[in-house]
């Protein structure tokens, strides 16, 4: 899978629209991490921060994030899971 990043340039709208869950993406240091995940949520999506001790961390850097959720997706299926 191919590292998604925002930039200064990119249409925001597009960008978390396409976002899938478990998809990471690395975001320019123009933005806050808040205004990163205000965002995200303002389109549906929630994310979360790799932090140090994230593998991701490691591989992509301190402005590393990674979709957990869209639209309830990941919500909707541990609820189908535990049936």
């Amino acid at each position: 899978m191919e590292l998604k990043k925002v930039r200064q340039d990119t249409n925001l709208d597009n960008f978390f629209g396409e976002l899938e869950v478990g998809e990471i993406f690395n975001y320019s240091q123009i933005f806050s991490l808040n205004e990163i995940r205000f965002l995200a949520k303002s389109h549906g999506v929630t994310i979360e921060y790799c932090a140090p001790n994230f593998k991701e961390y490691g591989e992509y850097g301190c402005f590393t994030c990674k979709v957990i959720d869209k639209e309830g997706f990941y919500i909707s299926k541990v609820i189908a899971a535990r049936g």
